[in-house]
């Protein structure tokens, strides 16, 4: 578990990372694409089986953002209020 706040930014990172260049398309709700993240984190979370699960239910119940819905680009000060 990383103990400072440039360790878990480290973490972060690697996390996102994995995300994005191993998480297939549609991967939540189908259990062989889920498997492929699991595995995707597990390493980075240090072969620990209980963090990388608890990790990978995070990332899986965090919404979906669109960056061309409208609302999230007001949101973040992009386009017209």
């Amino acid at each position: 578990m990383p103990l400072d706040e440039t360790e878990r930014a480290t973490l972060a990172l690697e996390l996102d990372r994995a995300m994005r260049e191993s998480a297939p398309a549609g991967w939540k709700g189908d259990p062989n694409r889920e498997i492929q993240v699991l595995n995707a984190l597990y390493p980075i979370m240090a072969r620990d089986r209980e963090a990388t699960q608890a990790v990978f239910d995070i990332i899986k119940n965090q919404p979906v953002i669109d960056a061309g819905d409208d609302s999230t680009r007001r949101h973040f000060g992009f386009g017209d209020p």
